[in-house]
C-alpha cells in the first residue's frame, strides 16, 4: 500500500508543478504573467492539491479523515491525464 501512495503523491505533485508552470487562456487571451498563473491554480484548488500532497496521516494517525481529500483528487487527476492524452 505504501508503494501506492507513493506513486500518488508523485502524481499529485507533477499535477501541482504543472498546474504552476503552465500558461492559461482566459477571455480569448493568453495569460503567461506567473502572478496570475498563481491566482489561477488557487482559484483552481492548489491548497487542496498541496494538503493531499502531505501525509498527515504518517505523522499523526487521528488525521487519518484527511486520507479522502486524496480519494478526491484522484477523479480530478485522472480527467487531467485524459484532457491530456485527447489534447483537449
Amino acid at each position: 500500500m505504501i508503494i501506492w501512495d507513493t506513486i500518488f503523491d508523485i502524481f499529485l505533485f507533477v499535477d501541482i508543478i504543472i498546474k504552476l508552470s503552465s500558461a492559461f487562456v482566459k477571455n480569448s487571451q493568453l495569460i503567461d504573467e506567473r502572478v496570475q498563473i498563481i491566482i489561477n491554480a488557487l482559484k483552481d484548488g492548489l491548497v487542496i492539491d498541496l494538503i493531499c500532497v502531505i501525509p498527515w496521516y504518517a505523522v499523526y494517525t487521528q488525521l487519518m479523515w484527511f486520507r479522502i481529500l486524496r480519494l478526491l483528487q484522484v477523479n480530478q487527476l485522472r480527467t487531467a491525464m485524459e484532457n491530456a492524452v485527447l489534447g483537449i
